[in-house]
């Protein structure tokens, strides 16, 4: 019976007294504060473009509510709000296209599309500028209605929909809140419009289209946040296994070190037995050639392992940042030196080119995670061919690691590394930084809580001294603070390696 007392025509024409328009004012001003707070959090702007979409709607409904203290406050507003009426519909529509093709990072899944509503939404805020100008000139607001009713809705109710079928064929299921949200928006909000024309109260219907849109938007936004966290999950949990699989390698290959040792060592005791001086004379050059081949593949596979892990902790950088375009990018360069690098595992020695090529591919990729780009220049004697010069791969770039981690991240100047390679009666590799200095660089390691020791720089000595070991001459690294007016202005790392 109750029911039967309710006047429902009163409730769908007068929403204005009746508390309508004030519920949806006030659920789209919470809407818009809360998903602009979530802006500075996720750092993603379709929470940006959803905030100013709602507050937009939020600034073209509050004012025709009859008991509301926010219209009472802004009563001296009134004539500008209403001069204003048509230009709030015509942006908000438009931030709409931005809102949904940011959302569902059209960029990235149709870029020709996504080029052509970028030069849609510029060209309607410059129409949008032109015509409220000239109205707000003439005091002729005809020009202006006619355009948005005539002109603008219709068009933008096409791109709308080709919009939507773009959305409808791509495989995410984010697409199905932005699909329902908008169908439901579309329909009731054209057609509480043209039902205006005729002269019928459809306020109510513009304002349920408005409030199930943006409750299937804000759902959207949820669920975005959370497929986001899920794959940063998946991402970590990769990088773990990672290198779990990269130690176990590592004690793969040191067992298998120590068993071949065993076991020339046991030929070498049952040939000494038989007394086969020279037998025993070749088997021990053999030994000592196939040992020394072994320790230097097992140092390099804890160098790999360790360059390695590093390089996978600027995907997780990348992924927590949700920069998704540049992880991308980023894997591909990282792809690119990975290859190189494990081609090069398989060498014993490499050449010299090489080898700074390889630098120069690796200062690439760890420019992608700093703010300001590292200059390399590499200066090599004339009478030096780096093809013809033999080391062990890998072994410049702990050194230059060291220089961009502990030198050079920690200035704002130009940030530059050099390399010179000379030769005399030894081959002199200098690396030279503009950093801090050593001094600081250990006032700064010192100051953490947790210190983190390197190996790299260790593990190329114990590589070299290894690669070197059956000459007379032997490697040695120094390192020089170098000064300019008595302040430290860099580290200049000079590795000796005897010239086979």
């Amino acid at each position: 019976m109750l029911l039967l007392t309710i006047d429902w025509g009163y409730i769908f024409t007068h929403p204005n007294t009746n508390g309508i328009t004030i519920f949806i004012s006030g659920f789209l001003l919470t809407l818009s504060m809360y998903h602009f707070l979530l802006y500075f959090q996720h750092k993603d702007r379709s929470y940006l473009y959803y905030s100013l979409y709602t507050f937009l709607i939020f600034i073209y409904s509050y004012h025709r509510a009859k008991y509301f203290f926010l219209r009472d406050l802004t009563t001296s507003l009134k004539p500008y709000l209403y001069f204003f009426q048509v230009p709030l519909q015509w942006s908000f529509n438009t931030i709409y296209l931005l809102f949904v093709k940011t959302f569902i990072d059209l960029k990235k899944s149709n870029p020709k599309w996504n080029r052509f509503l970028d030069f849609a939404i510029i060209l309607y805020f410059l129409v949008l500028i032109v015509l409220t100008v000239y109205t707000y000139q003439t005091g002729n607001r005809s020009v202006l209605s006619y355009s948005y009713a005539y002109l603008y809705l219709p068009s933008i109710s096409v791109i709308a929909i080709i919009t939507m079928y773009i959305l409808y064929k791509m495989d995410t299921v984010l697409k199905y809140y932005v699909l329902i949200g908008s169908i439901i928006y579309l329909f009731l909000a054209l057609t509480a419009f043209y039902l205006s024309f005729l002269g019928h109260s459809v306020t109510t219907l513009f304002f349920m289209a408005t409030f199930f849109e943006n409750i299937f938007f804000a759902l959207g936004l949820g669920a975005k946040q959370k497929k986001i966290l899920v794959d940063k999950n998946v991402a970590q949990e990769k990088v773990i296994l990672e290198h779990k699989h990269n130690l176990d390698l590592q004690k793969q290959i040191q067992t298998k070190l120590d068993e071949e040792v065993n076991r020339k060592t046991e030929e070498i005791i049952k040939l000494t037995r038989k007394n086969e001086k020279e037998e025993r004379r070749k088997l021990a050059a053999e030994f000592s050639k196939r040992t020394l081949n072994l320790r230097m593949k097992a140092l390099q596979t804890q160098m790999n392992p360790h360059f390695l892990f590093n390089s996978l902790n600027s995907v997780k950088h990348y992924i927590i940042k949700n920069k998704k375009e540049d992880a991308a990018y980023f894997l591909s360069k990282l792809s690119r030196l990975l290859r190189k690098i494990l081609d090069n595992s398989q060498l014993h020695e490499i050449s010299l080119q090489d080898e700074l090529k390889v630098m120069q591919l690796y200062l690439e990729v760890e420019n992608m995670r700093l703010d300001h780009i590292i200059a390399l220049e590499i200066s090599i004697d004339p009478d030096i061919n780096t093809s013809q010069i033999k080391l062990p791969p890998l072994v410049l770039q702990p050194f230059i690691e060291n220089a961009i981690w502990h030198g050079l991240a920690l200035i704002n100047k130009d940030k530059k590394i050099t390399i010179r390679v000379q030769k005399t009666d030894f081959l002199l590799i200098q690396i030279e930084d503009n950093g801090i200095g050593r001094e600081k660089a250990a006032i700064n390691k010192a100051a953490k809580l947790v210190e983190k020791e390197s190996l790299g720089i260790e593990l190329t000595k114990q590589r070299l001294e290894a690669y070197t070991e059956h000459l007379s001459q032997k490697v040695s690294i120094l390192f020089e603070d170098l000064y300019s007016n008595n302040k430290a202005s860099g580290t200049r790392v000079i590795i000796r390696i005897p010239i086979m």
